[in-house]
């Protein structure tokens, strides 16, 4: 955990308005709530629903700088710690993300009980699961067992493509050199 001076309050403003933003876009949009609300007050939940979702444009601003910060002033990296950092990205997202999967796909269970709405995903297949315990659902073409998950798995790509780019600047930049380089890299 980062001490309280190494923070950035603005970005943690930044993302905790963006957070609320989403939870009120998926409130106005997914399930029996939105439907009924609905009724109550289109104009309001018509907006969540279109514009609220335009703050996860926010969380991908303030990951990637957050990452190329994190990886600014680095020596090369090796493989071994390449690892290393999509590990602890993976451990910070996935393992909370695992859990919330868990009781995403219990709620479903339960709700298929009680009610027919099209916002209740199918039970998942074991290829859907273990797509999903690696972010990769979306890209091999599984649908998502819960609205939103699709940001953690981009969120997750995102760093993996960075870091994938930034290891293979430190290992051209390591065996190479001279000005082409340097410029190859810095395009790459």
């Amino acid at each position: 955990m980062k001490d309280a001076s190494s923070r950035l309050p603005f970005l943690d403003l930044l993302r905790a308005v963006a957070s609320q933003a989403i939870v009120w876009h998926h409130l106005a949009f997914y399930g029996p709530l939105s439907d009924s609300a609905h009724d109550v007050a289109a104009s309001l939940i018509d907006g969540l629903a279109q514009h609220a979702r335009l703050a996860v444009q926010v969380f991908f601003v303030v990951s990637g700088y957050l990452t190329a910060v994190g990886l600014r002033g680095r020596e090369p990296m090796s493989a071994r710690q390449f690892g290393a950092l999509l590990g602890a990205r993976y451990r910070r997202i996935g393992l909370p993300y695992l859990g919330a999967m868990l009781l995403a796909i219990v709620a479903n269970e339960v709700a298929r009980h009680w009610m027919d709405h099209p916002s209740i995903s199918a039970p998942p297949s074991m290829g859907q699961l273990l797509a999903h315990v690696f972010l990769v659902h979306d890209l091999v073409g599984y649908e998502p067992l819960s609205a939103g998950i699709w940001y953690l798995a981009i969120d997750l790509q995102l760093v993996v493509l960075v870091g994938l780019v930034f290891w293979l600047s430190s290992v051209a930049t390591g065996t190479l050199r001279g000005p082409l380089v340097g410029r190859a890299v810095l395009a790459l």
